[in-house]
């Protein structure tokens, strides 16, 4: 199954590329250095085919187009810039930078998601404990003593019972399960009723925006500094968008540049970007130096969202905790309540 590459891949990748293009290797023999390396094992094929196609006499921008599965949009890009401009190696050196910054934020995030999962983990693990160890003990000893068995008790003693009897069957369902909501979350993912909902439901539309916004200032940033005019870089960063109503804005924007509004005035008509990207962008057009005003936003947001992860994971943490020590409490509920039986079993006696 061809599967695009990963950030940390891009970046390595991207970084190789330029290192071995510094130290004197021609793009041929670079690529053919790379298809030998165990890192790139998954990608030694797609390698020799670029190397076949480079001594063919085919440029590099063509070459590694025909990979568009592996390799992103702003990848192929900015080759076709390098190759363009007889700067490949800078724009190696573009790509490398910016893929790396990506690899980064995003691995600040799953880091930031270890310990609520832990927690999780941890309680899954307290609870099948009780259930399955513990509970049936004080049951047993009920029973023996002739005992009311309280419900709450009866309900996790047939849970526990009906999982060891057909657990082949829950463990079948639970695959199956999760392999069609790992097929449904990708079909939906880019769904426009799923775009739509991102872009307008208010506790998600804010953060949501200022995603678009950081990745789609990534890009420009990326194009602008390959070499890309201004227009070109707002134009073909708009690929790096796979919600079809922000593509659709950003596609209004240009459209109005195009036909001679200001890049300050195309904004604000969009009605989506905060005020705080606008006031950036103006102060870029007015300076003439869009290049600065990019960079900036792309410090701004990043930061931004990095705060907005650190918050929303600090709420997620105490409502695991809260869930979890409510589904625990109810266990030893179910555990007190025939040790009271019992005890009064045995005073009656």
């Amino acid at each position: 199954m061809i599967k695009m590459l990963s950030k940390k891949t891009l970046s390595q990748l991207s970084s190789d590329i330029y290192f071995l293009q510094e130290s004197g290797f021609s793009i041929i023999k670079t690529i053919d250095i790379l298809s030998r390396q165990k890192s790139y094992k998954r990608l030694r094929k797609v390698f020799e085919d670029i190397v076949n196609s480079l001594k063919s006499g085919n440029n590099p921008y063509n070459s590694f187009s025909k990979y568009k599965a592996y390799f992103p949009f702003e990848f192929i890009n900015s080759i076709k810039l390098g190759d363009d401009s007889n700067n490949l190696k800078e724009a190696f050196k573009n790509l490398s930078e910016y893929y790396e910054e990506e690899y980064a934020r995003s691995k600040n995030l799953k880091d930031s998601l270890a310990y609520p999962k832990l927690v999780f983990l941890m309680g899954t693990g307290v609870v099948i404990f009780l259930i399955n160890c513990i509970l049936p003990k004080f049951t047993e000893t009920l029973s023996s003593l002739g005992g009311d068995m309280p419900g709450i008790t009866r309900f996790f003693l047939d849970a526990n019972i009906f999982f060891k009897r057909y657990y082949i069957l829950v463990l079948i369902f639970t695959v199956l399960l999760i392999a069609i909501g790992i097929k449904f979350s990708e079909k939906i993912k880019y769904n426009p009723v799923t775009d739509y909902i991102k872009m307008k439901f208010p506790f998600i539309k804010g953060y949501y925006i200022k995603l678009q916004t950081y990745k789609y200032c990534q890009s420009m940033l990326l194009m602008l500094s390959s070499g890309f005019n201004v227009y070109n870089s707002m134009r073909d960063s708009i690929e790096m968008s796979k919600n079809i109503y922000f593509k659709k804005t950003l596609t209004e924007v240009t459209d109005d540049i195009n036909s001679g509004s200001g890049i300050t005035e195309a904004f604000e008509n969009s009605r989506i970007f905060e005020d705080k990207f606008i006031e950036l962008i103006s102060l870029g057009e007015e300076s003439s130096n869009i290049y600065f005003v990019v960079k900036k936003a792309c410090y701004l947001y990043g930061r931004e969202l990095k705060n907005l992860n650190k918050k929303v994971i600090s709420i997620v943490e105490p409502c695991l905790i809260l869930i979890l020590a409510f589904i625990v409490s109810l266990i030893i509920l179910s555990i007190m309540l025939p040790l009271f039986s019992i005890m009064d079993a045995i005073g009656g006696v």
